[in-house]
C-alpha cells in the first residue's frame, strides 16, 4: 500500500459517503486508492444514461443502483477493503440501521441539495462531516470541514430579504435558477462536468485524509473559482464573493463560524 501512495494508517479508518452522484463517486475512488479500510455508500438512485460522463461509473452500470455499482468495482478493485451499501435514502437509514453512518469516523456529505444537506448538518450535529459541492457550469465548488471548532455548513447560510435563505458561499449570486432540460431527457439537472466534480472531490477526499491522520483539527472551508465567462454569457450574475476571487484561485478560510450558531455554536472558538 505505501508503494502505491496509500497510506497504512488508514486501513482501521471508517467513511461513510451519502450521495453518490457525480462528485460522491468521485470521492469513493479517491478514499479507496488512499487506503481507506471501511466505506459506508449512501444513495437511493440508479445510474441514468445523463451521468454517465460525470461519473465514475460507465454505461455498463446503467439501470443498477450506483451504490452497488461502486461496491462491485471497487471491491473488485481493491478486495481487501470493505466497501458496503445502502440503496435508500439517508433518512430512511438513519431511521432504520443509524449506525451504518454514524459509527463512522467521518461523513462526506456530497448531495447537491442544499435542504436535505442542512437537515443532515443539524441531524449529525458535531460528528465530524465534510460537504462537498459545485456551483453551476463549472463557475466553481466548495468543500466544508467540520474539525473541533465552530463553524459548520449551517453557518454559510444568510437571509435575503427577496430570496430566503441562501448559501453565501455560493460564488452565484441568489435568486437565479440553473436547472436545464434537453428535449426527450426525463427530469432537470444542473450543469456540471466531470472535470469539476473530480476537482471538487480530490479536495474534499484530502480533508478526509488530513482528518483521519489529525493533520487538521479546525473547521475549514476551501473553495476555488473557475472561469466566470461562461456563467456570465449565459445571463447570470456572480455574488459579491466571487469578485473578491481571481480566476482559479483556491482560497482556504478558517473564519466562518456564525455567532450563535445553533448547531457548532457550543464548540471552542
Amino acid at each position: 500500500m505505501p508503494r502505491g501512495g496509500a497510506n497504512i494508517e488508514l486501513k482501521t479508518k471508517r467513511v461513510a459517503i451519502i450521495g453518490c452522484g457525480a462528485v460522491g463517486s468521485y470521492v469513493v475512488q479517491h478514499l479507496a486508492a488512499a487506503g481507506v479500510g471501511e466505506l459506508r455508500l449512501v444513495d437511493p438512485e440508479d445510474l441514468a444514461n445523463g451521468n454517465c460522463h460525470r461519473h465514475v461509473l460507465g454505461v455498463n452500470n446503467v439501470g443498477i443502483k450506483k451504490v452497488k455499482g461502486l461496491v462491485e468495482e471497487f471491491s473488485e478493485k481493491y478486495p481487501h477493503q470493505i466497501c458496503l451499501e445502502k440503496a435508500q435514502r439517508v433518512q430512511e437509514v438513519l431511521a432504520a440501521e443509524p449506525a451504518f453512518v454514524l459509527e463512522a469516523d467521518i461523513i462526506v456529505v456530497a448531495l447537491g441539495d442544499e435542504t436535505l444537506a442542512l437537515e443532515l448538518n443539524r441531524t449529525l450535529g458535531a460528528r465530524r462531516q465534510i460537504h462537498a459541492w459545485l456551483d453551476p457550469m463549472g463557475l466553481g465548488g466548495h468543500v466544508l470541514s467540520t474539525g473541533d471548532h465552530r463553524g459548520c455548513f449551517e453557518c454559510l447560510f444568510k437571509r435575503h430579504p427577496d430570496y430566503g435563505l441562501y448559501n453565501a458561499a455560493s460564488f452565484a449570486a441568489p435568486g437565479q435558477s440553473f436547472q436545464r432540460s434537453f428535449a426527450g431527457c426525463a427530469g432537470v439537472f444542473t450543469p456540471f462536468g466531470a472535470l469539476d466534480a473530480s476537482r471538487v472531490a480530490g479536495i474534499a477526499s484530502r480533508q478526509v485524509v488530513n482528518l483521519l491522520l489529525q493533520k487538521e483539527r479546525r473547521s475549514l472551508l476551501v473553495s476555488w473559482l473557475g472561469d466566470r465567462r461562461s456563467f456570465e454569457q449565459n445571463g447570470f450574475r456572480v455574488s459579491a464573493r466571487a469578485q473578491s476571487f481571481a480566476v482559479e484561485e483556491e482560497r482556504f478560510e478558517t473564519a466562518f463560524a456564525a455567532d450563535g450558531c445553533p448547531v457548532c455554536g457550543s464548540r471552542q472558538p
